[in-house]
């Protein structure tokens, strides 16, 4: 197996696991991309 030449960056960090409810499909769909469409950033 040949090794790709890659690059990649390691941070330490918090992780949150979020369990979303919603009275039916339309509502929980309408949460989670809300939710998921603001950008994901490290601080730390």
């Amino acid at each position: 197996m040949e090794i790709e030449d890659t690059y990649c960056e390691a941070f330490e960090g918090l992780v949150v696991q979020l369990m979303v409810t919603a009275q039916d499909a339309e509502f929980l769909t309408r949460a989670v991309n809300a939710f998921t469409a603001l950008p994901s950033t490290v601080f730390g």
